[in-house]
């Protein structure tokens, strides 16, 4: 009785909350129950169909698993953390740091992840050296 719905502390309408949906075929979850860089292609090859998810804070982008059955994506996100905010302070010294970023997912069988441009907050992506 005590603990605020998602609606009260978000202050959102009367939303429906899902921790795990499907959608055109696609499974999306807050967590992939995988870890790590390749982390979207386990994901999708663990659950034998298209995947998104958020949380993993060091790894997003997409990966795709094709086999005589199928063709299947994972696209994972990154996180929605602030890597200066004192709860992140754990991570300073990790090399890998979180990354910020949104999904589109078209049909049902076409991801693309979109990394947030943070400006000067973040290091920008070095250009390669022809």
């Amino acid at each position: 009785a005590w603990i605020k719905s998602y609606q009260e502390v978000y202050r959102t309408p009367k939303w429906t909350w899902h921790f795990e949906i499907e959608i055109d075929g696609v499974l999306y979850r807050h967590k992939p129950g995988v870890s790590g860089a390749g982390a979207a292609r386990k994901a999708c090859v663990k659950h034998r169909q298209s995947i998104a998810f958020g949380h993993l804070h060091g790894y997003a982008g997409v990966e795709y698993s094709v086999n005589s059955r199928d063709a299947i994506f994972g696209i994972g996100v990154g996180c929605g953390v602030d890597r200066r905010a004192r709860a992140m302070a754990y991570g300073k010294d990790f090399e890998d740091k979180p990354i910020i970023g949104c999904g589109t997912i078209e049909d049902g069988v076409h991801a693309v992840f979109h990394p947030m441009n943070l400006g000067a907050r973040y290091p920008r992506t070095r250009k390669a050296v022809a």
